[in-house]
């Protein structure tokens, strides 16, 4: 399994920094992520749209990131937190997010996903995002966060409202 593999890789210090753009103004967002240095944005949304932060919307947000030299790639598909398919139902009995995200993160698309976000932050100081600001309320922290940690990386919150500070998410595992 290429997940196990990525395990013996020499992949040391690698750290993947977290934010949601929640409804800041690009400004804002922008200023938020200079101070770590993010050279690669990972949107992790589902859906990359956003009514409250157009700016956010998926091509305006690749052209804005292009605009300040920060690269884009959209992996919501594999690492969102809204499921879509089969896996998922939308009625009044869904399963929980926890028991989702319990399932998910075995998937074999996700640890494909996971595997490959991990050998991008090798690379280039890279940022998770999605809408969601606060990160204990998002699958930034539920369900990648475990996943990303499990493999060695470390994981940095961009706290939304207080410029340059980070949190690190601690699991035990």
């Amino acid at each position: 399994m290429e997940h196990c593999r990525f395990l013996n890789m020499d992949t040391l210090n690698v750290t993947i920094y977290s934010i949601g753009h929640s409804n800041h103004t690009w400004d804002r967002f922008a200023e938020l992520l200079r101070p770590h240095e993010i050279e690669l944005i990972i949107d992790v949304r589902s859906l990359p749209h956003s009514r409250f932060a157009p700016w956010s919307n998926r091509n305006q947000f690749e052209e804005n990131l292009n605009r300040i030299d920060i690269d884009y790639v959209w992996k919501g598909d594999s690492l969102g937190g809204m499921p879509r398919g089969s896996g998922r139902s939308t009625g009044k009995h869904d399963r929980s997010a926890d028991d989702w995200y319990q399932t998910r993160s075995s998937a074999p698309d996700f640890l494909a996903a996971i595997v490959e976000v991990s050998r991008l932050a090798a690379g280039k100081r890279s940022a998770v995002v999605c809408s969601e600001g606060d990160p204990s309320h998002c699958h930034r922290t539920l369900l990648l966060a475990p996943a990303l940690v499990n493999l060695g990386v470390e994981i940095r919150h961009i706290h939304p409202k207080i410029l340059g500070v980070t949190f690190s998410t601690a699991f035990n595992l």
